[in-house]
Order: C-alpha cells, then sequence, then structure tokens
C-alpha cells in the first residue's frame, strides 16, 4: 500500500487491530489530531469514520454543533432524553405504538415547544428532571402531549398534559379511580408555579 491509500479522510492508518466482536476486521489509525484509537476496516473503507471526532468539537465562537447542543444524548442518554425520544417516536415514527399515538384518529400530537432545534431542553425546562421510576404521562391518556404555553397549544386551548408519574399513578389514572383527583392536583400545582 502507498501512503496515500493508507489516509481516510483526517485518519491514518497504523497498523492491523485483528477482529472485533462481531468478526469485523479491525484497523488501528491516528487522527491529524493525535488521537489514536481502533476502528471498523469497513467504516474507513466507506469514509463512515473520517477523524477521531475533532473535527465536530472546532467550532464557530457562538455557535455549537448539534451533537453538543444539550450534552445528555450520549450513551443512552439521560432518563429526560430518553423519554423525550420515545414520545417523539410514538408520535412521530412508525413503530408498534404509532397506531395508538400519532397514527390514531384523532392523532396524539407534540406541540411545537418540545420539537425542533430547542425541543429537548423546552421539555426538560417544563416538566423539569425526571425522578427515578417515573415516566412522562398524559392525563387521563388523553389529549397531546402540551406544554400549555407555547403559541400553538394557546391557539388550540391545550392545557398542559403531561407530568412525570410513576406506575402506580399512571395506573390508577388508567384506572380512572383518581383520575379526576390527579388532574384537579396538577391543575393547581400548575397555578402555583405560574402564581411564583
Amino acid at each position: 500500500m502507498t501512503s496515500q491509500e493508507r489516509q481516510f479522510g483526517r485518519l491514518i492508518f497504523i497498523a492491523n487491530a485483528g477482529r472485533g466482536k462481531h468478526n469485523h476486521k479491525l484497523a488501528r489509525v491516528r487522527c491529524f489530531c493525535g488521537t489514536k484509537f481502533t476502528v471498523r476496516w469497513e467504516q474507513l473503507r466507506r469514509g463512515v469514520v473520517k477523524s477521531c471526532g475533532c473535527r465536530s468539537t472546532k467550532f464557530k465562537p457562538g455557535h455549537k454543533p448539534s451533537t453538543y447542543r444539550h450534552g445528555q444524548s450520549a450513551g443512552n442518554g439521560s432518563r429526560e432524553y430518553r423519554s423525550w425520544c420515545l414520545m417523539r417516536r410514538r408520535c412521530l415514527r412508525r413503530c408498534p405504538e404509532f397506531g395508538y399515538y400519532g397514527g390514531a384518529h384523532p392523532p396524539v400530537r407534540i406541540c411545537k415547544r418540545w420539537q425542533g432545534v430547542r425541543g429537548f431542553e423546552n421539555f426538560v425546562e417544563d416538566l423539569g428532571p425526571r425522578a427515578e421510576g417515573k415516566s412522562i404521562s398524559r392525563y387521563l391518556d388523553a389529549g397531546h402531549y402540551s406544554c400549555g404555553g407555547c403559541a400553538e397549544c394557546v391557539a388550540n386551548g391545550w392545557l398542559r398534559n403531561c407530568e412525570w408519574m410513576n406506575p402506580v399513578e399512571q395506573g390508577a389514572e388508567r384506572r380512572g379511580k383518581f383520575a379526576v383527583k390527579l388532574l384537579h392536583a396538577f391543575h393547581v400545582r400548575q397555578k402555583r408555579r405560574k402564581a411564583a
């Protein structure tokens, strides 16, 4: 191999690194910035991996790349980020649950404040941190995933319809035993938050 054939984007081939977990050929490479790491040959050859990631950290002042927007999506993501992704999946993508949410008649929608570039940050700002053992729930399992305060919610008359709930609260709500009580308590808390 010539030196030209041994360079892949910003990566320079150092040596073969054996085989990986699923029997993929691995290569040891060095990035122009000096970082050394192991990558699958196939990803190198196809141009999927072109650097160690150093290019994504070099950005203009005042501009953050999308992968560094909130820092909660790394690895498996934070509890809040996973809930936000699952909410979007149910409402926006074809998946097993889609028929009960985004594919239902009428479809369950997500307000615009919780979508777009700052959607996740707004979602966490509105609902707060998710406690261990809780998940997002819509009151009475009806209505949309809505913040209640954005222009779309106000124009359509949507109240804030979501809260972090544990399985006991969700079960009681779904059975209807305490649904009205929970809804009333939620609106009381919402009024107190606005007053504060």
